[in-house]
């Protein structure tokens, strides 16, 4: 039961990571795309040129990125204690079994 439970986490832990590097690349890509559509008008790049007013956005992209890889870690530090808990019950049945066979001598 706790093995499946840290395959689980692993798992969560793995699409969370993959999903975090898709979502980076899909909004630079976005971000990029629309940074060329703007400078391409007179009026727009006057602004963006002017007082950078993509920066809010990005700072915004960056505070979710941020907290992705806090959930992330988060949740690797839950399957690192999840697996030292498995090690530890192995560990101890290993012991009892070990004790069981020296009574049942």
């Amino acid at each position: 039961m706790q093995y499946i439970h840290c395959k689980n986490v692993l798992q969560i832990c793995t699409q969370l990571s993959c999903r975090l590097a898709e979502q980076e690349v899909v909004i630079k890509e976005e971000l990029d795309f629309l940074m060329r559509k703007a400078m391409g008008c007179d009026r727009c790049r006057r602004v963006f040129g002017r007082n950078d007013s993509m920066r809010p956005q990005r700072a915004g992209l960056d505070v979710e990125k941020e907290s992705l890889k806090a959930q992330l870690r988060e949740l690797e530090t839950e399957l690192a204690q999840a697996k030292l808990r498995f090690v530890e019950a192995q560990c101890e049945i290993q012991e009892l079994e070990h004790h069981r066979r020296l009574l049942t001598k």
